[in-house]
């Protein structure tokens, strides 16, 4: 199979570039950048990038909601879109369990790519909009 990860450049927890002691942009490549690119994913609301308008997590969008059993239903369901947006995922399972005393939505996300490796990692969500 060929190369299906890519390389790009690499981004710091607050979605800074990182610079090498060269003083050049470093950059990601492999299943690194994958989980680099799902994260990015993750943490963007749809529509703050006009050439990509679907791109991003719906989620943002539901957090003003009663947190209830559908509403969980409909963001286990978005964030699970959301990451099969990018063409290298072959399927995600999605977490939600909302937190109405911190006010934080705990996401978990476990992905499967188009090569059959596997990756997961954790999001919160500040209700606090």
């Amino acid at each position: 199979m060929g190369d299906i990860y890519g390389t790009d450049i690499f981004q710091t927890v607050n979605q800074d570039w990182q610079v090498t002691g060269t003083s050049d942009i470093a950059t990601i490549s492999g299943l690194e950048n994958l989980n680099q690119a799902l994260k990015r994913r993750a943490n963007t609301r749809v529509g703050v990038l006009f050439y990509a308008p679907s791109y991003g997590n719906p989620i943002y969008d539901m957090l003003s909601g009663p947190y209830n059993q559908d509403w969980v239903n409909r963001a286990t369901a978005g964030a699970r879109n959301c990451l099969l947006g990018d063409p290298r995922i072959k399927d995600v399972q999605v977490t939600v369990n909302p937190n109405a005393n911190t006010r934080t939505v705990s996401i978990f996300y476990s992905w499967t790519d188009t090569n059959g490796n596997t990756g997961q990692f954790p999001q919160e969500v500040s209700t606090l909009v």
